[in-house]
């Protein structure tokens, strides 16, 4: 219902209830009749008081209008940019600048610093930070890593892209113009080994890995050992991290899993075992090969040429 419309209903009840009069009649006491002209021995009647209670309401026609917020994207003066700050666009339209290499860097600094708010706002798109995360790499935007290490803080942010900024850490890492101290950072990241959620370990290890960090080789050899029931979460990542640093001695541990009920440990072991050519393998990779699982036999049947590949050039 309007506000008109109730103003009107309200004004048509008060007009009705001023119609309605309500009469309260008092009977006073009778007192001794004065002297009149009248006859004596009879009493003149008490006069009828008529009262009128009149009854008023108290209509209030003032209410706040509401509130409407419009969004305005910030301002760019990169070409280009506009589109990738501007949340009213498709995400294909914002993104393709970006994908497609139209945008290589950006110099402006207040440019930068708005590029910066996206990537450490939880609410955007997770590909549209990513991208704008590597943007700011390839621009060398110095404050890059306390941005990701703050996303990395933020109990509001998801699994996935704590992951993903794990990864840019990563970049920073290898980087042979970084800037800042080599050590404490691969120190920072090498924290994250022990982090709530099973991808941001991931991706800690695989970027340790590649600065071949000493001590993410131990984890590695631990995580392939380990007999806690969640550690095949973090298995087959193990055996892939084993089989492309080479690290052969763990073939005896590695072997059994060639044999696992979880399809995709199964896979990571019958690959790194074949591409070893681990022919005490072979048994298992044959029972593989005529797996129901489709994916698991392909993968057998290639080990398996694989190995006669290997024995062949022996």
């Amino acid at each position: 219902m309007n506000r008109r419309l109730r103003v009107a209903i309200a004004c048509g009840l008060l007009a009705f209830i001023a119609l309605v009069v309500i009469i309260s009649v008092k009977q006073p006491g009778v007192s001794a009749p004065k002297e009149s002209a009248t006859r004596p021995g009879v009493q003149t009647k008490p006069a009828v008081t008529a009262e009128v209670a009149v009854v008023t309401f108290a209509i209030s026609t003032s209410a706040a209008p509401p509130t409407v917020t419009v969004y305005v994207p910030p301002a760019a003066s990169t070409p280009g940019l506009a589109k990738v700050v501007d949340r009213r666009l498709p995400f294909d339209e914002r993104v393709h600048g970006l994908a497609a290499g139209v945008i290589t860097e950006v110099k402006d600094g207040r440019d930068l610093e708005t590029l910066a708010q996206l990537l450490s706002d939880p609410a955007e798109d997770d590909t549209v930070r990513h991208e704008i995360a590597s943007l700011l790499f390839r621009s060398g935007y110095a404050p890059l890593e306390a941005c990701l290490f703050k996303i990395l803080e933020n109990p509001a942010e998801k699994e996935r892209f704590r992951s993903w900024a794990v990864q840019h850490l990563g970049n920073l890492l290898l980087d042979v113009n970084y800037a800042g101290d080599r050590q404490v950072l691969a120190d920072r990241i090498r924290a994250l080994l022990t982090d709530r959620h099973r991808y941001v370990q991931r991706m800690a290890i695989q970027a340790l890995v590649q600065h071949n960090d000493p001590a993410v080789l131990a984890k590695v050899r631990e995580m392939l050992s380990d007999p806690a029931p969640d550690a095949d979460a973090m298995r087959d990542f193990a055996i892939h991290v084993a089989q492309d640093k080479n690290m052969r001695e763990h073939i005896p541990v590695i072997r059994p899993y060639a044999r696992s009920t979880n399809d995709i440990i199964r896979i990571a072991a019958i690959v790194a075992l074949s591409q070893w050519g681990d022919n005490e393998s072979r048994p298992a990779i044959e029972e593989a090969a005529t797996s129901r699982v489709v994916r698991v036999q392909r993968c057998a049947k290639a080990a398996l040429a694989k190995l006669d590949k290997s024995n062949s050039a022996q």
